[in-house]
Protein backbone atom coordinates (compact mmCIF):
# COMPACT_ATOMS: atom_id res chain seq x y z
CA UNK A 1 0.00 0.00 0.00
CA UNK A 2 1.09 3.53 -0.68
CA UNK A 3 1.69 6.05 1.19
CA UNK A 4 -1.50 8.11 -0.64
CA UNK A 5 -3.56 5.20 1.44
CA UNK A 6 -1.89 6.00 4.81
CA UNK A 7 -4.05 8.50 5.61
CA UNK A 8 -6.95 6.42 5.92
CA UNK A 9 -5.60 3.69 8.29
CA UNK A 10 -5.08 6.98 11.01
CA UNK A 11 -9.08 8.00 10.23
CA UNK A 12 -11.47 6.95 13.01
CA UNK A 13 -14.06 4.82 12.23
CA UNK A 14 -16.82 7.09 11.70
CA UNK A 15 -14.72 9.33 9.25
CA UNK A 16 -14.30 6.21 7.20
CA UNK A 17 -18.19 5.76 7.31
CA UNK A 18 -18.62 9.14 6.01
CA UNK A 19 -15.71 8.89 3.33
CA UNK A 20 -17.12 5.24 2.06
CA UNK A 21 -20.96 7.12 2.21
CA UNK A 22 -19.91 9.81 0.28
CA UNK A 23 -18.67 7.65 -2.82
CA UNK A 24 -21.90 5.62 -2.24
CA UNK A 25 -20.28 2.90 -0.86
CA UNK A 26 -22.64 0.76 1.09
CA UNK A 27 -21.12 -1.27 3.69
CA UNK A 28 -22.55 -2.74 7.09
CA UNK A 29 -22.31 -0.35 10.18
CA UNK A 30 -21.00 -2.76 12.43
CA UNK A 31 -18.10 -4.05 10.20
CA UNK A 32 -14.48 -3.39 11.80
CA UNK A 33 -12.32 -0.28 10.66
CA UNK A 34 -9.90 -2.90 8.94
CA UNK A 35 -12.85 -3.44 6.60
CA UNK A 36 -13.78 -0.22 5.84
CA UNK A 37 -10.41 0.92 5.38
CA UNK A 38 -10.17 -2.00 2.60
CA UNK A 39 -13.65 -1.35 0.65
CA UNK A 40 -12.42 2.51 1.17
CA UNK A 41 -9.13 1.77 -0.98
CA UNK A 42 -11.34 -0.16 -3.47
CA UNK A 43 -13.43 2.56 -4.19
CA UNK A 44 -10.61 4.83 -4.86
CA UNK A 45 -9.51 2.59 -6.76
CA UNK A 46 -12.56 2.19 -9.11
CA UNK A 47 -12.83 5.84 -9.03
CA UNK A 48 -9.01 6.67 -10.65
CA UNK A 49 -9.97 3.66 -13.00
CA UNK A 50 -12.86 6.12 -13.87
CA UNK A 51 -11.36 9.20 -14.62
CA UNK A 52 -8.47 8.03 -16.46
CA UNK A 53 -10.91 6.46 -18.98
CA UNK A 54 -12.68 10.07 -18.80
CA UNK A 55 -9.18 11.44 -20.09
CA UNK A 56 -8.90 8.76 -22.50
CA UNK A 57 -11.97 8.61 -24.16
CA UNK A 58 -11.85 12.77 -24.26
CA UNK A 59 -8.23 12.51 -26.02
CA UNK A 60 -9.88 9.72 -28.62
CA UNK A 61 -12.57 12.30 -29.02
CA UNK A 62 -10.28 15.28 -29.86
CA UNK A 63 -7.91 13.61 -32.02
CA UNK A 64 -9.42 14.00 -35.55
CA UNK A 65 -8.17 11.99 -37.99
CA UNK A 66 -7.16 13.64 -41.53
CA UNK A 67 -8.42 12.06 -44.24
CA UNK A 68 -8.96 13.21 -48.55
CA UNK A 69 -12.73 13.58 -47.67
CA UNK A 70 -11.72 16.68 -45.10
CA UNK A 71 -12.50 20.65 -46.23
CA UNK A 72 -9.02 21.96 -46.48
CA UNK A 73 -9.26 25.72 -46.14
CA UNK A 74 -7.83 26.91 -48.71
CA UNK A 75 -9.13 26.67 -52.46
CA UNK A 76 -7.51 23.92 -54.62
CA UNK A 77 -4.65 25.21 -56.83
CA UNK A 78 -3.75 27.65 -54.13
CA UNK A 79 0.37 26.91 -54.69
CA UNK A 80 0.33 27.17 -58.44
CA UNK A 81 2.80 29.54 -59.67
CA UNK A 82 0.54 30.58 -62.13
CA UNK A 83 -1.87 31.93 -59.46
CA UNK A 84 0.87 34.10 -57.85
CA UNK A 85 0.37 37.73 -57.91
CA UNK A 86 3.45 39.84 -58.73
CA UNK A 87 3.73 43.27 -58.38
CA UNK A 88 6.05 45.64 -57.18
CA UNK A 89 7.06 45.22 -53.36
CA UNK A 90 5.32 48.51 -51.79
CA UNK A 91 3.85 49.95 -54.99
CA UNK A 92 3.00 53.49 -53.68
CA UNK A 93 4.82 56.63 -54.44
CA UNK A 94 8.21 56.89 -55.03
CA UNK A 95 10.86 59.44 -54.16
CA UNK A 96 11.93 61.45 -56.73
CA UNK A 97 15.63 62.45 -57.98
CA UNK A 98 15.67 65.56 -56.99
CA UNK A 99 13.95 64.74 -53.52
CA UNK A 100 16.60 61.82 -53.21
CA UNK A 101 19.41 64.17 -53.94
CA UNK A 102 18.50 67.18 -51.29
CA UNK A 103 17.90 64.01 -48.60
CA UNK A 104 21.28 62.55 -49.52
CA UNK A 105 22.83 66.00 -49.39
CA UNK A 106 21.70 66.41 -46.01
CA UNK A 107 22.76 63.26 -44.84
CA UNK A 108 26.47 63.54 -46.35
CA UNK A 109 26.51 67.34 -44.65
CA UNK A 110 25.53 65.94 -41.30
CA UNK A 111 28.47 62.98 -41.86
CA UNK A 112 30.47 65.62 -42.74
CA UNK A 113 29.73 67.71 -39.59
CA UNK A 114 28.53 66.37 -36.64
CA UNK A 115 27.07 69.70 -35.52
CA UNK A 116 24.93 70.38 -38.49
CA UNK A 117 23.13 65.89 -38.23
CA UNK A 118 19.74 66.00 -39.65
CA UNK A 119 16.92 64.42 -38.05
CA UNK A 120 13.92 63.42 -40.20
CA UNK A 121 11.69 66.31 -39.21
CA UNK A 122 14.68 68.72 -39.84
CA UNK A 123 14.94 67.10 -43.62
CA UNK A 124 10.87 67.42 -43.71
CA UNK A 125 11.33 71.03 -42.91
CA UNK A 126 14.26 72.09 -45.31
CA UNK A 127 12.35 70.01 -47.39
CA UNK A 128 8.96 72.20 -47.02
CA UNK A 129 11.33 75.46 -47.50
CA UNK A 130 11.87 74.57 -50.85
CA UNK A 131 8.72 74.54 -51.65
CA UNK A 132 7.87 77.64 -50.19
CA UNK A 133 10.94 79.12 -52.15
CA UNK A 134 9.17 76.83 -55.55
CA UNK A 135 12.51 75.07 -56.12
CA UNK A 136 10.04 71.93 -55.24
CA UNK A 137 6.29 70.73 -55.63
CA UNK A 138 3.98 70.00 -52.50
CA UNK A 139 3.71 66.33 -54.26
CA UNK A 140 7.23 65.39 -54.06
CA UNK A 141 7.30 65.96 -49.97
CA UNK A 142 7.63 62.27 -48.82
CA UNK A 143 6.13 61.64 -45.59
CA UNK A 144 7.90 61.61 -42.18
CA UNK A 145 7.97 58.16 -41.93
CA UNK A 146 9.27 57.91 -45.59
CA UNK A 147 12.11 60.29 -44.55
CA UNK A 148 12.92 58.02 -41.29
CA UNK A 149 13.13 54.23 -43.58
CA UNK A 150 15.30 56.52 -46.02
CA UNK A 151 17.79 57.23 -43.57
CA UNK A 152 17.60 53.96 -42.36
CA UNK A 153 18.16 52.26 -45.61
CA UNK A 154 20.63 55.11 -46.79
CA UNK A 155 22.72 54.48 -43.67
CA UNK A 156 23.36 51.28 -44.11
CA UNK A 157 24.26 51.12 -47.83
CA UNK A 158 26.66 54.19 -46.33
CA UNK A 159 27.88 52.61 -43.41
CA UNK A 160 28.42 49.66 -46.65
CA UNK A 161 30.23 51.50 -48.86
CA UNK A 162 32.72 53.20 -45.98
CA UNK A 163 33.68 49.85 -45.13
CA UNK A 164 34.30 48.53 -48.29
CA UNK A 165 36.63 51.54 -49.68
CA UNK A 166 38.27 50.87 -46.16
CA UNK A 167 38.85 47.10 -46.76
CA UNK A 168 40.31 48.28 -50.49
CA UNK A 169 42.91 50.68 -48.63
CA UNK A 170 43.69 47.69 -46.51
CA UNK A 171 44.05 45.29 -49.37
CA UNK A 172 46.38 47.39 -51.03
CA UNK A 173 47.90 49.08 -48.35
CA UNK A 174 48.05 52.68 -50.19
CA UNK A 175 45.99 55.77 -49.40
CA UNK A 176 42.67 56.39 -51.23
CA UNK A 177 43.27 57.42 -54.66
CA UNK A 178 43.57 61.18 -54.69
CA UNK A 179 44.79 63.33 -57.43
CA UNK A 180 47.85 65.90 -57.21
CA UNK A 181 48.97 68.37 -59.73
CA UNK A 182 51.99 68.55 -59.98
CA UNK A 183 53.79 71.75 -61.88
CA UNK A 184 56.70 70.93 -63.93
CA UNK A 185 58.99 74.62 -63.58
CA UNK A 186 61.21 73.70 -66.49
CA UNK A 187 58.52 73.05 -69.14
CA UNK A 188 55.57 75.35 -67.61
CA UNK A 189 53.50 71.59 -68.07
CA UNK A 190 51.01 70.95 -65.35
CA UNK A 191 50.61 67.39 -65.09
CA UNK A 192 48.29 65.27 -63.34
CA UNK A 193 49.46 62.15 -60.88
CA UNK A 194 47.00 60.33 -59.53
CA UNK A 195 48.15 58.26 -56.33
Amino acid sequence: MGDCYAKYFRLIRERLLFELKKRNINVINTAKRDGLVKELELGLANETEMIQDDISENQENQNIIWNSTYEFPLKSGWALKSKQKYGKKGGGKRISKRVWKLLEEYFLEGDVDKSKRFTATTMLENLRNKVEERELDEEEIPKLQTIQGWISRYSAQHRQKMAEMFLFKLTWNQPFPQTKVVRNIYQNIDKVEIR
